[in-house]
């Protein structure tokens, strides 16, 4: 506790006419945090909503939504190895010649 901590921050920007779209509610913050659990329970301790904690559906990841108290905005606490597995795979790396194959 209180040592150096690695954070990854993710935008993603809401389409205009997106229905989650509201006043006081234009963008959702996600966070990627280990011990996801006790930073949900935390956060409730000072004062936020949990309004979803669990497996998202379809996806299996785990998150917990956070409704912060003073303005209202989501914000989403996500399990970061599940976050991982939700990325595209990144495209297989070319075969390298062997060198008698460049020789002929």
């Amino acid at each position: 506790e209180g040592g150096a901590v690695g954070a990854s921050l993710v935008i993603e920007p809401k389409p205009k006419n997106d229905p989650e779209v509201k006043p006081g509610k234009a963008f959702e913050l996600v966070i990627l945090c280990d011990d996801l659990d006790a930073r949900a329970a935390a956060a409730q301790g000072m004062g936020a909503t949990i309004k979803f904690q669990g497996n998202f559906p379809g996806v299996g990841t785990k998150v917990a939504a956070l409704e912060e108290p003073s303005t209202g905005y989501t914000v989403v606490l996500v399990d970061p190895a599940d976050f991982q597995k939700e990325m595209p795979k990144a495209p297989p790396k070319p075969a390298k010649k062997k060198a008698e194959d460049e020789d002929k």
